[in-house]
């Protein structure tokens, strides 16, 4: 199994799996299928985690246990068997691979909280920029209103005027109203200034938001850079069979996981060498378990596909008999 690793996604690609030299054995079939097919239940077990993939014991088992339920789902018998002491081993094998997928995800978190505090600061800006046009509106209408209060006292200066003066008691009322407007003309101009100010400094915050955005999409590409999609083995079944005169003298099995990015992809990469160990070859659909790809979001690891279950079917009729 191999994996072209994408800044946005993976996509795999499970490729043949190649056996390894016994003396006397001879290595699996076509497409990394067992040469011994159709055998249930196969017991298994875990051999080794390398502390690099920070996951437990009871955390693999609880792993390969999902994998080997989409199996069963559609078979209605047992296919494999947890045995601690005497199943083929299932080995987690931590190398350059994972170390790059580790790298890649760690990256693409950091790209992805750093995204996070962008919209966020984003959608601060642009709440303060409308909090701004608004206060503005206001203060328009505001200097509006206090431009027709000055219009209509200053024409009522003009016609005590015309008449040769107020009275004592018109002329204060008329000194207050005066004061009063000029208190408002300086609250306006503060509020303007202070208005003006807070724009400023939200255009400057708006400045450098795009640039942070600008500098978050060259991160982004250096990632898409360093991490171009190439292929990558991911997991990999090995048997050795053993024949004599009689035939099938014994089988060895071995299932090695070399790199996923998340639980998920765990389940498929293990789903799909289990279906291996069960003598299953590639198949044509792109949704399937047992695809030799599958992009992003393809396969849906709640349930093995139809294809799968017709290739189940198809190649080892006995294992589906009781099927649900």
């Amino acid at each position: 199994m191999s994996t072209r690793l994408l800044m946005n996604g993976t996509i795999l690609s499970l490729i043949v799996s190649a056996g390894w030299s016994v003396p006397g054995a001879i290595a699996q079939g076509p497409e990394g299928a067992s040469l011994v097919p159709c055998t249930a239940p196969l017991s298994w077990r875990i051999a080794r985690i390398d502390r690099e993939f920070g996951f437990t014991v009871p955390e693999a088992v609880q792993a390969v246990q999902r994998a080997v339920d989409l199996w069963e789902d559609v078979s209605g018998r047992e296919l494999f068997r947890l045995d601690e002491s005497d199943g083929f081993p299932i080995r987690f094998i931590f190398d350059e691979r994972q170390e790059r997928t580790q790298e890649r995800v760690r990256r693409q978190e950091e790209i992805a909280h750093e995204r996070s505090g962008l919209i966020v600061r984003d959608s601060e800006i642009s709440s303060q920029l409308e909090r701004l046009r608004e206060e503005q509106l206001q203060h328009s209408e505001q200097t509006r209103e206090y431009e027709e209060q000055v219009k209509v006292h200053n024409a009522e200066v003009r016609r005590w005027n015309q008449r040769g003066g107020a009275p004592s008691g018109v002329e204060r009322e008329l000194g207050m109203a005066a004061e009063a407007l000029q208190t408002k003309l300086r609250q306006l101009e503060s509020q303007k200034r202070a208005q003006e100010e807070e724009m400023l400094i939200v255009q400057e915050g708006a400045q450098r938001l795009n640039r942070d955005f600008r500098e978050h999409e060259r991160r982004v590409e250096a990632i898409a850079r360093d991490f171009p999609p190439v292929a990558v083995e991911s997991g990999v079944y090995r048997e050795a069979v053993h024949r004599g005169a009689a035939g099938v003298i014994s089988v060895s099995r071995e299932v090695r996981v070399y790199r996923f990015e998340d639980t998920e992809e765990l389940q498929l990469v293990l789903a799909h060498e289990l279906g291996h160990a069960l003598g299953l070859p590639h198949g044509p659909n792109p949704s399937a378990v047992m695809n030799s790809s599958h992009g992003e979001g393809s396969v849906d690891t709640r349930t093995v596909h139809s294809h799968d279950v017709d290739l189940l079917a198809k190649t080892c009729p006995n294992l589906v008999m009781s099927r649900r």
